[in-house]
């Protein structure tokens, strides 16, 4: 935690020391094939999961649901077919000592996002007050070409600290401990969700707390059980993979980690209000 926090600050000095922000793209994503530039990434992984992420010579997997702050200066490149939609923003960084170490050591600061809805909100926000500066429709122009419309730079500035901001309440937890052993739940059920078998006791023994306690603290959290989440998650990825895949209604219900697939399309009906066929039509 102290690393991520103590990384996200520097951005944040940085952010505020700029008269025009550098900012060089912000919109959402389905692949990861970055090359090597100057840059620091906000991304929050809100459908699908990338399992290998190279880096330079590191390799990282960014799961389903987490908000990542990552470099760019070795290049980022999903191997092999991977199936996600993320949001992310570019920061360019060139010639900030701040951030020399990252053509060493790549960065990659993971946390779970607790409030997902606060974080879209935050992203969005951020693409409206860009596009007052000609982004991210317009990115081939050169900024520091143009005269400065100082209002529309202070807003595109508060938007991108506002989302900073988010990112760094996601990471310091003020919820305390109950909070964490939560975030850790909802991160195993992230990575885990395409088992069939997963059962509340397995989620509390990941977070070593007992079920019946556990499953208090998951719900006074987050307003539902640990077995509600984890059908949530499962039907948040078969919308994905309906809508961006071929795979058989059957298919995808395993894929997901339902054994039945008539549980399946009564689950998915029950969550969404039309059965996965009508959904993909």
């Amino acid at each position: 935690m102290d690393n991520t926090c103590a990384w996200a600050e520097r951005v944040v000095r940085f952010a505020e020391r700029q008269k025009q922000l550098p900012i060089r793209y912000v919109g959402t994503g389905s692949s990861w094939a970055t090359a090597p530039r100057p840059c620091v990434e906000l991304v929050y992984m809100f459908e699908g999961q990338c399992t290998a992420l190279q880096m330079g010579p590191r390799r990282f997997a960014f799961p389903h649901g987490h908000l990542g702050l990552v470099s760019v200066h070795h290049g980022n490149y999903a191997v092999g077919p991977q199936k996600f939609r993320g949001w992310c923003v570019f920061l360019d960084v060139a010639g900030e000592p701040d951030f020399d170490r990252l053509y060493h050591e790549p960065l990659f600061c993971l946390t779970p996002a607790t409030h997902p809805q606060t974080v879209l909100d935050a992203f969005r926000r951020l693409v409206l007050q860009c596009k007052r500066v000609g982004f991210p429709q317009d990115t081939t122009i050169r900024r520091d070409a143009r005269r400065i419309d100082l209002p529309s730079e202070i807003f595109m500035k508060t938007a991108f600290l506002d989302l900073m901001a988010v990112f760094l309440q996601e990471v310091l937890d003020p919820g305390g401990p109950p909070a964490q052993a939560v975030n850790s739940a909802m991160e195993y059920i992230r990575l885990n969700y395409t088992k069939p078998g997963i059962a509340l006791d397995d989620v509390a023994d990941a977070v070593y707390l007992s079920p019946d306690h556990f499953g208090r603290q998951f719900k006074a959290a987050t307003g539902q059980s640990p077995m509600q989440y984890l059908r949530q998650v499962r039907i948040e990825q078969s919308c994905f993979l309906l809508r961006n895949t071929s795979l058989t209604v059957d298919r995808i219900a395993r894929e997901v980690g339902f054994q039945d697939p008539y549980y399946f399309s009564r689950t998915f009906r029950q969550l969404k209000g039309v059965c996965p066929r009508e959904f993909r039509r």
